[in-house]
């Protein structure tokens, strides 16, 4: 009963005493629309997403940072019979992907230390391990608004990214992941 007296004070419901019936209050459809417009905003990005893979013919992806993670939204697979395996609602640690360097572009270094108090651990040869330098990393992120990240999370795959911001907020990020051995000038561009 406290859960229906507390959403009726928010208009969330309404209660009809004459009725004795409850219904949808102003605030349920509000919170309804602006998801149905969140929504229609992930199937605009995503037809971004098909246009990239037309271009690039690679995976490209979509992601949010959950936590101290990539969460995975959103793919759009490559037409190459060699390609990149990823599951939507996967997570991977955001300072090893180029996605989750630009989820984090917007980070100072403290807020960055505060994130990961227990340091970075490497997942190859080739991850970053130090705050500074992924604090470096993103300074040119948020300078140039790309992310590039070569063998990071699997030593034979490459990623380039970039971040979708609203007002002074990063939303999420799109990326592009390329074998490294079809990585050239070309597909970086």
């Amino acid at each position: 009963m406290l859960i229906l007296h507390t959403m009726t004070e928010n208009n969330f419901i309404e209660y009809d005493d004459a009725l004795r019936k409850y219904s949808i209050g102003i605030n349920t459809y509000v919170t309804g629309n602006t998801y149905l417009q969140n929504h229609s905003m992930i199937d605009i990005i995503q037809n971004e997403m098909y246009n990239i893979v037309k271009q690039c013919n690679e995976i490209c992806q979509l992601g949010i940072l959950e936590g101290k993670e990539v969460l995975y939204i959103a793919k759009v697979d490559s037409p190459n019979p060699i390609r990149l395996m990823s599951s939507i609602g996967s997570r991977l640690p955001a300072y090893t992907t180029s996605l989750g360097k630009s989820l984090l572009s917007l980070c100072t270094l403290d807020e960055l230390k505060r994130l990961y108090p227990d340091g970075l651990k490497p997942l190859t040869n080739d991850t970053i391990i130090s705050i500074d330098k992924l604090y470096d990393q993103l300074q040119i992120v948020k300078k140039t608004s790309i992310a590039i990240e070569r063998s990071e999370i699997h030593p034979d795959i490459s990623c380039i990214s970039t971040p979708l911001i609203k007002g002074n907020k990063v939303i999420a990020a799109v990326s592009v992941s390329i074998p490294n051995f079809r990585y050239n000038d070309e597909k970086r561009q």
